[in-house]
């Protein structure tokens, strides 16, 4: 058997195996938790600034759609029924905890105030998973003192699963030890 269909099978078989962890993590694992809207605080900056009025001699830009929008975008309930309360901008952020964040910024047309929300997206179904790391770590390994150089990347992430390669490299600090390395591709779960 060939090198490379020795390899291709046993991406398969870890790709299969991958699943049926990440199918049983799933079922057993706490329920996602809903999306959620909550009212963004200002910045710490602005705590302490006092809001002034300001004539415009214009119209303010709002986006199209009004409630239909709103909705879209998951603002509560009390927002997307209030015809006053329109949306002035919004914009995507992504979170060091994997979920998507949308914020949202509406205005009170009968107030002339704003108030901006962040809304915790659920996780994709599948998505391009582009992060990676190095890392240096000292040890033992087989009664052995090593320092292990480690490099990972993620290429594909569905929901909590991860897929991605990686390679390490154990380096014996002394005596006649043996250097060791691993190259391989994976899945991991993550909460």
């Amino acid at each position: 058997m060939t090198t490379l269909k020795r390899i291709s099978i046993e991406v398969i078989v870890l790709l299969c195996l991958s699943a049926v962890v990440w199918l049983f993590a799933s079922s057993h694992a706490t329920p996602p938790a809903p999306v959620q809207t909550i009212e963004a605080t200002p910045a710490p900056v602005l705590i302490n600034t006092p809001l002034i009025d300001m004539a415009l001699s214009g119209p303010v830009k709002v986006y199209s759609g009004g409630a239909k929008t709103k909705q879209k975008l998951k603002l509560p309930a009390s927002v997307v029924k209030d015809d006053s309360k329109q949306v002035i901008a919004g914009t995507r952020i992504e979170a060091n905890d994997d979920h998507p964040k949308t914020v949202t910024t509406v205005i009170d047309a009968d107030t002339g105030e704003s108030t901006t929300y962040v809304t915790t997206e659920p996780l994709p179904w599948l998505a391009v998973d582009t992060r990676g790391g190095i890392g240096l770590y000292t040890g033992f390994k087989n009664g052995q003192q090593v320092a292990r150089l480690q490099v990972q990347q993620d290429v594909l992430q569905i929901k909590q699963l991860h897929v991605g390669a990686i390679a390490s490299v154990d380096q014996p600090l002394s005596g006649a030890g043996q250097q060791d390395y691993f190259i391989g591709v994976g899945a991991e779960y993550r909460w």
